[in-house]
């Protein structure tokens, strides 16, 4: 299974990387903070040391004009202009930390999870399996798909596997605001930086390769529905296209355009996947209310004011996938 990111996908592990432990020029640069403070002759050790207890605009100026990026990085990332402008604004500002989400990663390599991927396919089967309109919640998933103990969970016959791991060429780090839409929709002043990966609408994919499969003897042990490739990739393209949808609309409505232009080429896009054994899929921080439940199996949704974009025009998460033929 192939899968390319569309817009970038942000899928974190809970860490946070400080401004004393970056530095950005050119580029981003991850130091080693041990490495960098081993690398300084006794001076500027005992400098580095002195300052960086008081003085936090002063140690990460230190930082940067000190450190040799062949000895104590650790990985660097390409950067958005965006992330650059907040940067230079915010880097003498004792009260703005810059701190960045970081990736998840295996070995030091970022990569994009099989839970991840398994569980947006999971809320696609979800929605297309369920009676519409949706009148009650509360036992959706298990009266849905007919279990009551997690053993029997139908989802453990459906096997993803994590990617391999993702290159640093095929991350860059992003600055994300929130928008609101009340009388207009504007930006909310929240803003947040992360290590993401790079995209087909933004730059170039980055390519993240799974191993899919339906494990048959779990499957014949079982009184498991049956899922199987098709009907992941018909659920897939019903549900999240209609998140395309709404999102349209949403945008459509509003009185400028921001991400509209993107929705309607993850519309086109997917009008292209017809005949294909491909599908859409939203994965990660950002993705929104519509595409992480079923609100939209509602008679009348849930309606949700907020958004996060990217430079004000692209939605995270976005990837198609493309399921390979068995040789």
């Amino acid at each position: 299974m192939i899968l390319e990111t569309l817009t970038p996908v942000f899928i974190g592990n809970g860490e946070t990387i400080e401004p004393y432990e970056y530095f950005i020029k050119d580029r981003f640069y991850r130091i080693n903070l041990p490495k960098f403070i081993l690398s300084l002759d006794k001076a500027n050790k005992e400098e580095f040391l002195k300052i960086s207890t008081s003085d936090m605009i002063k140690t990460r100026n230190f930082i940067k004009e000190m450190a040799d990026t062949s000895k104590v990085q650790e990985y660097s990332m390409e950067i958005d202009s965006d992330v650059l402008e907040v940067y230079e604004d915010k880097k003498n500002d004792p009260n703005n930390q810059l701190s960045i989400q970081t990736f998840i990663k295996t070995s030091s390599r970022p990569f994009i999870p099989g839970s991840s991927v398994k569980g947006a396919i999971r809320t696609a089967l979800l929605y297309s399996m369920t009676p519409k309109p949706l009148t009650g919640s509360e036992n959706i998933e298990k009266d849905v798909f007919g279990y009551r103990n997690p053993q029997d969970d139908p989802f453990r016959v459906l096997k993803i596997s994590d990617s391999l791991p993702l290159a640093f060429d095929d991350m860059k780090i992003y600055n994300v605001k929130t928008f609101s839409k009340k009388d207009i929709f504007s930006a909310s002043g929240y803003n947040m930086m992360f290590e993401g990966t790079k995209s087909y609408y933004f730059d170039r994919a980055a390519v993240a390769s799974h191993d899919i499969w339906i494990d048959e003897d779990l499957k014949k042990k079982s009184e498991f529905i049956d899922i199987n490739i098709k009907k992941i990739i018909s659920s897939c393209n019903e549900f999240y296209g209609m998140v395309i949808n709404k999102e349209l609309e949403f945008y459509g409505s509003s009185k400028t355009s921001y991400a509209y232009e993107k929705y309607e080429q993850l519309a086109k896009d997917m009008g292209s996947l017809k005949n294909a054994n491909s599908f859409i899929l939203r994965l990660g921080w950002g993705s929104g209310y519509n595409s992480v439940t079923i609100n939209l199996a509602k008679e009348r949704p849930d309606n949700k004011i907020s958004r996060r974009l990217i430079k004000g025009e692209f939605p995270p998460g976005w990837v198609k996938v493309k399921v390979m033929e068995e040789k």
